[in-house]
């Protein structure tokens, strides 16, 4: 899959993953596209992952 181009400069934008944790103990991870030239992001989506009992819950967001 190709990367998107930045709708301010039209150069190829880089994929990029962080994660954070919360000082609820739940972590959020992103992924966005993010152009090196001129810093313009693209949400993809984010994820947040949370310890339930015996489990962990995914929540995803776009």
């Amino acid at each position: 899959m190709k990367e998107p181009l930045c709708p301010r400069c039209k150069i190829r934008t880089d994929l990029i993953k962080e994660s954070e944790t919360l000082s609820s103990g739940e972590k959020v991870v992103r992924y966005f596209y993010k152009c090196p030239v001129c810093g313009t992001r693209i949400n993809i989506s984010n994820l947040l992952l949370k310890h339930d009992k015996d489990s962990i819950v995914i929540e995803k967001s776009v």
